[in-house]
């Protein structure tokens, strides 16, 4: 039988002597054998709550969550078969590498043949002797996740485990990993600030607000997709446009002729992405390889942003409205000037 992880109407409250606080509320999901998920949310919206509880550090007041046909809720917290990465990697100071790795491993749950598979694959092999101060953030890291998979858990539950390292290393890191639990066939529970890093781990991604999940899909569907506004607009970059019909009865936009398909609706907002603008220079209005039948709308770059490889921009509509644009970071526009631009949108989301 697969082990799956699902949990079914889960509720969770906080007490302390001044007050009780619904953290949970009606959660449900599943994460199937294998798969990688991640919770996104604001500080203070119950992932990491949903983490420990699962652990079993925390109580849950209803609900069920099974791994495969075991009921976890009705075992202890060491009975669970779950890994908790936790974001100071909680290491002891006065072990080595291998003695915070193998502590409190019986003789019999014991692997050699495992503890020598992972410590090579997380390149580690060197560095069984030394003592966590001697380590970098990375290093610590990586000893912290060996701990858990040497024990062959069913789950592993990681929260924030890449924010004390820097940028270039949190992407490092978080590949490694994906790698290392997609060879071991390791289910994992992540969760983080960074969205970023939870498009690039996850098959699954949960968007949690005010102890409510509210969505959760794959990445694609999340960003492409969102069945919320709070969704869309917590997720990457947005706009919204106001969209109304006219007296024939036509949805009409800032986007002028841009044919809207939604007609069950009198009003509403189309979500835009900033890949769905497609800006141009001059020179570009004039070659063959605009999209045939795409009508060309001009409107004022009032702000640019620089990321690299990419440039974020803002521009004014005629009706007023600032929307977000992507464009090649080679691409000049300049500020306060007319821009052109067409839209390339697969699909289209409207929202009340």
């Amino acid at each position: 039988m697969q082990k799956n992880l699902n949990i079914e109407n889960l509720n969770v409250t906080l007490k302390n002597e001044k007050e009780s606080n619904h953290v949970i509320k009606n959660l449900s999901l599943e994460i199937r054998e294998g798969e990688l998920a991640s919770l996104l949310g604001p500080s203070g919206c119950g992932k990491t709550t949903l983490l420990r509880t699962l652990a079993g550090l925390e109580t849950h007041q209803s609900g069920t969550c099974f791994i495969g046909a075991k009921n976890i809720f009705q075992l202890s917290a060491h009975k669970r078969n779950i890994g908790l990465v936790f974001q100071d990697y909680a290491l002891f100071p006065h072990l080595s590498v291998r003695e915070n790795i193998l502590i409190g491993l019986s003789k019999k749950d014991f692997s050699q043949d495992l503890y020598l598979k992972l410590i090579h694959m997380v390149k580690i092999e060197e560095l069984q002797d030394r003592f966590p101060h001697q380590l970098s953030g990375g290093q610590q890291q990586r000893v912290a996740i060996v701990r858990s998979l040497v024990r062959s858990p069913d789950l592993i539950l990681l929260d924030e485990p890449f924010s004390g390292l820097d940028a270039h290393l949190r992407e490092e890191m978080s590949n490694e990993l994906r790698m290392l639990f997609k060879e071991l066939n390791t289910s994992a529970l992540l969760v983080t600030h960074d969205q970023k890093e939870a498009f690039s781990f996850s098959d699954k991604i949960g968007v949690m607000m005010n102890g409510e999940l509210k969505q959760w899909s794959t990445p694609f569907d999340l960003y492409h997709e969102p069945k919320l506004r709070s969704v869309a607009e917590f997720i990457g970059e947005t706009s919204f446009i106001n969209i109304q019909k006219d007296a024939s009865g036509k949805l009409i936009s800032a986007f002028e002729q841009f044919s809207i398909q939604n007609t069950l609706i009198s009003e509403g907002f189309l979500m835009v992405r900033p890949d769905d603008i497609v800006l141009l220079n001059e020179e570009e209005t004039k070659i063959e390889c605009i999209p045939q039948g795409t009508v060309l709308l001009k409107a004022t770059l009032v702000h640019s942003e620089f990321r690299g490889p990419t440039s974020l921009h803002t521009i004014r509509l005629k009706t007023g409205e600032l929307i977000k644009a992507l464009s090649p970071s080679h691409q000049h526009f300049s500020p306060n000037k007319e821009i052109n631009f067409y839209v390339s949108m697969d699909r289209q989301i409207i929202f009340p």
